[in-house]
């Protein structure tokens, strides 16, 4: 277990903790730190403490947040809290930097990889939306007399399905928009598959998930509808593989990972900016 370089709780100075509150007096975020030992580290740290805001408190725990106690007292001998926080702050913003100029042309890149990939998703996507459920309804068990739902499903795509979830949605007297979510599961496996242009009939138990529909709300309506739509990346062919392709990394975890860094960046910018004030 590392030593902690982060300052320690007022409240009991001599127990290790992640923080500290102050247990001492000295010349804040500009005091000198020792570093010939652990504890003169802690005793030099303790006096400055006092000192400090809590903003500086807190930029100085984040920077130091990473580093063990060795590695601090070697890289920073004799430093002051604003050294330290300042030369993380340079590094971090270096870093990342870095990384987002790395990310940005790596995303530049495979542009083209990438439209393919959508466009591939698209026309999968477009075809499993050709599955669509109706007539449906809500049925006693056969077995222990636990709630079925019964419906129609038309396969219109060019798939052959074996299995897929389906997300179900209850509609009270007339209302046009619902939360009452279901979660099926077709095994369409049992009736010998879901083949390409098939329409069948079948029933599956609603699991524990549906409670919304087992309401008195739902048990007192003057009308009940129902609505079923595919979930397109749980559907399997014959084989039980995934008709959906999955790529990784997106689009989306590009521009995530791009604004996250920059955000990021842009934080410890601030967080240097305010040590000046």
């Amino acid at each position: 277990m590392k030593a902690s370089v982060k300052a320690r709780s007022a409240a009991a100075c001599v127990v290790a903790s992640l923080f500290l509150f102050g247990c001492g007096s000295g010349e804040g975020i500009d005091a000198k730190l020792a570093s010939e030992s652990e504890a003169a580290y802690r005793t030099s740290l303790n006096k400055a403490w006092l000192k400090m805001s809590a903003e500086e408190q807190s930029s100085y725990n984040w920077a130091v947040n990473n580093l063990s106690l060795d590695m601090f007292l070697v890289k920073y001998p004799n430093a002051t809290p604003r050294e330290v926080i300042n030369r993380q702050a340079d590094e971090y913003i270096k870093a990342v930097s870095e990384r987002i100029a790395t990310t940005t042309a790596e995303y530049a890149q495979q542009k083209k990889t990438l439209d393919e990939q959508e466009a591939i998703l698209a026309q999968v996507d477009a075809e499993l939306g050709k599955i669509t459920a109706s007539s449906i309804a809500i049925v006693r068990g056969t077995s222990f007399g636990d709630p079925e739902i019964r419906y129609t499903v038309t396969n219109n795509s060019r798939f052959n399905v074996s299995k897929a979830y389906l997300d179900a949605w209850v509609f009270v007297d007339g209302e046009q928009k619902s939360s009452r979510s279901c979660r099926v599961f077709g095994y369409f496996k049992s009736d010998g598959g879901l083949s390409a242009g098939k329409t069948l009939s079948t029933r599956h138990s609603l699991f524990s998930g549906c409670d919304a529909w087992k309401t008195l709300e739902v048990k007192n309506a003057k009308q009940l509808q129902y609505q079923m739509e595919i979930d397109k990346a749980s559907v399997e062919d014959f084989g039980e593989r995934k008709i959906r392709p999955t790529y990784s990394p997106t689009r989306a975890d590009y521009e995530k990972q791009l604004k996250q860094d920059a955000e990021n960046v842009a934080a410890v910018v601030k967080l240097k900016a305010d040590l000046k004030k």
